[in-house]
């Protein structure tokens, strides 16, 4: 196992194997025996089974509709800004506008992103629709990967 090279860092595992991904599914709530983060200290080499203990279980629990609805929403504020942007006549507030609306853009393209990995719902269809919906906005493909 490599370790961080610098003579006076901590001798840190550099593992890039950190398991399965997504973690396996939890049926009902289980509740863990959380440790005080203090007690993590870096004399021994950190583990992902130690790591996960310091962890809440929810953290790892993917959303239903969530990041469907955050698509939604970042699609009308586009849709907003657009219409915002035809309707003034300033070229500076176009400007200013055009600048703006890459903000939500980009935000599609991360949304649209996560559900191409299967990370932003746990249903199959709904990581589908908000990789469409996210990804045809920005002229990607949503089954590119």
């Amino acid at each position: 196992m490599r370790t961080s090279a610098a003579p006076d860092a901590p001798r840190v595992p550099c593992d890039p194997g950190f398991g399965p991904w997504p973690p396996p599914q939890r049926s009902g709530r289980q509740e863990r025996n959380h440790t005080d983060v203090t007690a993590l200290s870096l004399d021994k080499p950190i583990d992902l089974r130690r790591l996960r203990t310091f962890v809440p279980a929810e953290i790892f629990e993917l959303p239903r509709f969530r990041t469907l609805g955050k698509a939604v929403f970042l699609l009308a504020v586009v849709i907003a800004s657009l219409a915002l942007g035809t309707a003034v006549d300033s070229v500076v507030l176009k400007v200013i506008v055009g600048v703006l609306m890459g903000v939500p853009l980009f935000a599609l393209a991360s949304v649209g992103h996560e559900s191409g990995h299967g990370t932003a719902s746990r249903y199959r269809f709904a990581n589908d629709l908000t990789g469409l919906v996210s990804m045809s906005v920005i002229g990607m493909p949503a089954r590119g990967w």
